[in-house]
């Protein structure tokens, strides 16, 4: 069973997705469609996918670097085909892996 923090973070996360979707609908309408603004907001789902992968592609030293190599020139190859690119990053870290325990 949940403990009591339990549920209040998970009711906290709710009241907050819940928010942030809402305030969305209340914003979007005011935001500009074309100029700078707009080129920022276009490229926000980019760079947050950016700052989430960076700190675990750094902790794995040069294979991550190699995997996230990988992964872009998959997804280059593939026309943006984002399966391709998570499929190649994967397997450069399970094949370093997989060698370093046999080795």
């Amino acid at each position: 069973m949940i403990e009591d923090t339990g549920w209040t973070a998970i009711a906290l996360m709710a009241a907050m997705t819940y928010a942030l979707r809402y305030g969305g609908l209340l914003i979007g309408a005011r935001l500009p469609a074309t100029g700078r603004t707009a080129d920022l907001l276009e490229r926000v789902p980019g760079l947050v996918l950016v700052a989430l992968i960076t700190p675990a592609v750094v902790a794995l030293g040069w294979v991550g670097f190699l995997a996230a190599g990988f992964a872009v020139a998959a997804s280059r190859a593939t026309r943006g085909n984002l399966v391709a690119a998570i499929v190649a990053g994967a397997t450069i870290v399970a094949l370093s892996r997989w060698v370093t325990n046999h080795s």
